[in-house]
């Protein structure tokens, strides 16, 4: 999630999360990072998701559980 309205941070604190460092404060259960690590990490996310979304369909085509078509049939069913 990103933060809608923004907010003052100390400037150490700016500087550090600037370095690549995340802050944590555990009293308020926060962690302040960059928007390069934050969308690093979104990625990293997407990425997992795909993966694992592919792995699915293959295991689905391992069960068998595809749709086979040949090439004949295609073209066929392009022309319809």
């Amino acid at each position: 999630m990103i933060a809608e309205r923004p907010i003052n941070i100390n400037e150490e604190y700016r500087r550090i999360v600037l370095q690549g460092e995340p802050v944590l404060d555990n009293s308020q259960n926060l962690v302040i990072i960059s928007m390069k690590s934050y969308e690093e990490m979104v990625k990293a996310k997407h990425n997992a998701e795909y993966m694992a979304e592919i792995d699915r369909r293959v295991e689905r085509l391992a069960r068998g559980e595809g749709v086979h078509r040949t090439m004949e049939e295609l073209r066929a069913m392009e022309k319809e």
